[in-house]
């Protein structure tokens, strides 16, 4: 339980690492975190799970004479998922993950002409989590980027990932979407929701930090992926980005309503969560093809 040795995260491993029985490895961020440099034991590297989403203070551990202070952490194992009932600082656990996965990832963003087309490149790299981002129960993670460029009179020429807060991201059609998370298939090679249907996963999710800074720090870098887009007409006068992520999709959310096991009422308390350190923005008045991350 002491969270200042690293073998401490093999308590939390063992819940969030997860092979169904038919051997499909559903759950993965124990493993995630085993491959990333904080599970180093060196000094400035190690971070272990507790580090991380149950940070101490120092405070009275009980109401009563005589209490003294000592060592206390907090339980609101803050990451993605949010509370939907009644449960205490219910509202503190929603800033807190807001305030978590504004520094989840940082992102490039280029632009550039090609032939009568425009390409652009967009990159996300894992700045802040000790695991994969998603992480945990990432078949039920809506993790997605939108892109929106503009002409000079901010007339949109071309769009991807533009989603309502009320629409499920698996209803959006766009053929060019840049989803981050896991999909599941059963053996007859259809995409199935119920993890038990699963028979195999197919996976795409930003690494873990994984190895020290080039200038000597130890830090989160070589963690990134990247999507490009494509689109016939001018080149734009500006191009944005950012990153999104709902804990649990509507779909999934719909298909509990549908099938009595969840009150309808909870959907419209799934909240959608951005990245604000992977919003970027490009300019062709800035005269630059790309609009890079700041790693500092």
């Amino acid at each position: 339980h002491d969270k200042r040795q690293l073998v401490s995260s093999d308590l939390c491993g063992s819940c969030h690492d997860i092979v169904t029985q038919k051997g499909v490895h559903l759950e993965r961020t124990f493993l995630e975190w085993k491959a990333s440099l904080f599970a180093h034991d060196v000094d400035g590297e190690r971070q272990t799970c507790g580090d991380c989403h149950m940070k101490g203070r120092t405070d009275t551990a009980a109401d009563a004479p005589g209490v003294s202070l000592r060592r206390v952490h907090d339980h609101k194992m803050v990451g993605v998922d949010t509370a939907l009932t009644d449960f205490p600082e219910r509202e503190a656990q929603l800033r807190q993950v807001r305030r978590e996965l504004n520094t989840a990832a940082v992102s490039v963003l280029c632009v550039r002409a090609d032939g009568d087309a425009v390409a652009i490149h967009a990159e996300l790299e894992n700045l802040g989590p000790g695991h994969s981002w998603p992480s945990g129960a990432a078949q039920d993670r809506r993790a997605w980027t939108e892109i929106i460029a503009y002409d000079d009179d901010g007339n949109e020429l071309f769009a991807s990932g533009v989603l309502p807060d009320d629409i499920a991201l698996t209803t959006l059609d766009d053929p060019q979407l840049w989803r981050l998370g896991d999909r599941g298939f059963d053996a007859d090679g259809n995409e199935v929701h119920m993890f038990w249907e699963f028979e195999r996963i197919e996976s795409l999710l930003l690494p873990p930090p994984n190895h020290d800074h080039p200038n000597g720090r130890a830090g989160p870098v070589d963690a990134h992926l990247s999507h490009d887009y494509r689109y016939r007409g001018a080149l734009p006068a500006r191009v944005t980005m950012r990153t999104q992520i709902r804990a649990i999709g509507l779909d999934v959310i719909d298909n509990l309503v549908g099938s009595g096991d969840l009150a309808p009422g909870y959907r419209d308390q799934i909240p959608t969560f951005e990245v604000r350190a992977a919003t970027r923005e490009w300019r062709a008045a800035d005269g630059a093809d790309c609009s890079p991350a700041d790693h500092e």
